[in-house]
Order: C-alpha cells, then structure tokens, then sequence
C-alpha cells in the first residue's frame, strides 16, 4: 500500500477554472462528491480523498466538503 499524507492527496488535483457560479448544475459532481461524502462516513477521510482525486474533482471542492461540512451546498 501506498503511504501518502492527507495533505499530499489533497494538493495532487489539477486546478479546474471556476465557473463563478453557485447554482448546482453539474450533476456529475454532485453524485460523485456525494459519494466522497459517504465514503468518508464510512470509512475516513483518506479513502474519500483518494476516491475524489481519481474522479478528477478539484482541489478546493475536496477540500470545502471533507474539511467544512457546513459549508456543502444543500440537496435543494
């Protein structure tokens, strides 16, 4: 097994613009992070890391949703 930091996992994504929008419209990182979310319930914070990197999911929505749930947009 691979030892990696967390804080390692959490700077190896690629930086995606930001669209500047709050409006949920892309329902493939929804689904995706909310699996990171459930994953990281589950079984920690390191697995849904790993999980969202390979998923492609930028640094600072890991970063927003591991790290400050409150912070996570609603299912609304």
């Amino acid at each position: 097994m691979m030892s990696i930091s967390l804080f390692e996992l959490m700077q190896e994504t690629k930086e995606f613009p930001s669209t500047g929008t709050r409006n949920r419209e892309d329902f493939i990182t929804q689904n995706t992070v909310d699996r990171g979310i459930s994953l990281q319930q589950t079984v920690g914070t390191a697995c849904a890391i790993e999980y969202l990197l390979g998923q492609g999911v930028p640094r600072q929505i890991k970063q927003r949703v591991l790290t400050d749930p409150e912070r996570r947009r609603s299912h609304a």
